[in-house]
């Protein structure tokens, strides 16, 4: 059997009422297949993210008892009837891929910013030597496609240098607090709301998130379309006063 003709069954038949042979020998392929035991994880992972972040608003009880006196449509053909459920079916797993692909680059993201701060050290590949925010937000110019706007951190600006990750432009601005190098990410290609780890905490006003990866901390956030990634090996709560 083949992994999408096992994938179909099974999705279908979650809940059967009489079990197939069909149904066996696709059980048997999923668990026999990595692949599609990936998939099947994947799915599981998107279901709970949906659980938890969507609304969980009931139908009006109107509705509810509408639903529930209707006549089944006896008339429709029960072929047509597989078909649509079939089509759904196809649909709702190849938007929820593409749905789990989209937290998964964003996850990919992080830890490659991550990998960023910690090959460039020292301020190894520093292109712009200046503290002052004006001259690094001149710099940047035309070399990335949103205006960089520097914030005031309570730690000193020591320079900027552009930031190639999977083929995007981002700005990387250094600061030092207490010998600590300080490397904050702005860009326009990270979307916050899209992480599946970290907490999400308050932080001045700002909605960050906390995400702890390789022993180094990072504070992620967005403003008016831009979002920043601030990495540190200092501790969650020294960088919460730093922002």
């Amino acid at each position: 059997m083949k992994c999408n003709e096992a994938r179909k069954i099974t999705y279908l038949s979650e809940y059967p009422e009489v079990v197939t042979e069909d149904m066996m020998e696709a059980k048997r392929h999923v668990r026999e297949c990595p692949e599609c035991r990936m998939f099947f994880e994947q799915e599981r992972a998107f279901a709970s993210l949906l659980r938890d972040k969507a609304a969980k608003d009931k139908a009006p009880a109107e509705l509810r008892q509408r639903l529930l006196e209707a006549e089944p449509a006896k008339k429709m053909h029960s072929g047509l009837m597989y078909k649509i459920i079939s089509i759904a079916a196809i649909l709702m797993l190849v938007a929820g891929g593409y749905i789990f692909k989209l937290y998964s680059d964003t996850e990919s993201m992080v830890e490659k910013i991550v990998n960023d701060h910690i090959n460039f050290l020292s301020y190894s590949g520093i292109q712009v030597t200046s503290s002052r925010s004006d001259e690094i937000k001149a710099w940047f110019g035309d070399r990335v496609d949103f205006s960089v706007n520097v914030p005031e951190l309570k730690a000193a600006l020591k320079g900027a240098r552009l930031c190639l990750l999977d083929k995007k432009r981002l700005a990387l601005l250094f600061y030092e607090h207490n010998g600590s190098q300080i490397s904050l990410f702005v860009t326009t290609e990270l979307d916050t709301e899209r992480l599946l780890s970290g907490e999400e905490v308050i932080v001045k006003d700002k909605k960050v998130r906390i995400v702890e990866q390789k022993g180094y901390n990072l504070l992620l956030w967005q403003e008016r379309g831009i979002s920043y990634a601030l990495v540190s090996d200092l501790s969650i709560d020294k960088l919460k006063k730093i922002i």
